[in-house]
């Protein structure tokens, strides 16, 4: 199944038209216990063999972002990196 969308005779695709900064901050962690209630979003692993796991709060109000890689545990601020997304968008000159 394929979508497709036009708007005034032009083709929309999410490709990109210019990329923005937004500064996630990552941090490795010991736990991600204390980021609340979590929520399987997508796991797999890379064609050269490390496994990976992201959750994400579970609509209960938990802005952490959490990973697993190789073991290793990770968490991003969603909170603070949805702030900076929003500024980034708001002082885009065009």
């Amino acid at each position: 199944m394929t979508t497709q969308e036009e708007s005034s005779g032009r083709e929309n695709t999410l490709d990109p038209i210019e990329t923005i900064g937004t500064g996630l901050q990552v941090q490795r962690v010991d736990s991600t216990i204390s980021c609340g209630f979590r929520v399987g979003w997508f796991s797999g692993e890379t064609d050269d063999g490390h496994e990976y796991e992201l959750t994400v709060g579970a609509g209960v109000g938990s802005q952490w972002l959490t990973m697993k890689v190789d073991g290793k545990r990770y968490r991003a601020d969603m909170a603070e990196w949805f702030e900076a997304f929003v500024r980034e968008v708001i002082d885009d000159p065009d």
